[in-house]
């Protein structure tokens, strides 16, 4: 049996080092003027060495990665599907990137207790954006200066 490590030259086709190292969780700066709408698969309780307490993640049936609660979630999911974790499974939720009074960008996640309107399935990470993907706003500003770098 051989134990050397399966290696891959990807130096040619990575455009970005986070397309090797994909996030495990959801960013709250990568949520900023987008909405997802996700079904709660899971709920488990993280610890890693070092760390004080264990954290609550949710697990999604609609994306690949993972949503690290903060007591504002926890709360908002209370308030929503009740104190049993157990019935919030199978349910939706929506979660946006929002500044803070603090000046903090953070993930708030709002219940969806009638369901979704429309549901969305989540991008994973390593695939390139699509129109449909990105918000309007920043596709506006793409096309512009992608416009103006026309050759004449």
């Amino acid at each position: 049996m051989d134990n050397k490590p399966l290696c891959t030259d990807v130096s040619s086709d990575v455009r970005d080092w986070d397309d090797l190292f994909p996030d495990q969780y959801f960013q709250p700066e990568a949520l900023i003027g987008r909405k997802l709408t996700l079904q709660i698969a899971s709920a488990i309780s993280e610890q890693y060495p070092g760390d004080a307490m264990p954290r609550c993640v949710l697990v999604f049936s609609n994306a690949t990665q993972k949503l690290k609660t903060t007591k504002a979630n926890r709360i908002a999911l209370k308030k929503g599907f009740g104190s049993n974790p157990p019935a919030a499974l199978g349910k939706w939720v929506e979660i946006t990137g929002v500044v803070n009074t603090f000046k903090r960008v953070e993930i708030e996640l709002t219940p969806l207790p009638n369901g979704p309107q429309q549901p969305q399935t989540v991008v994973a990470p390593q695939q390139q954006p699509t129109q449909q993907n990105i918000p309007p706003e920043v596709l506006a500003q793409l096309q512009a200066v992608l416009a103006s770098q026309k050759p004449t």
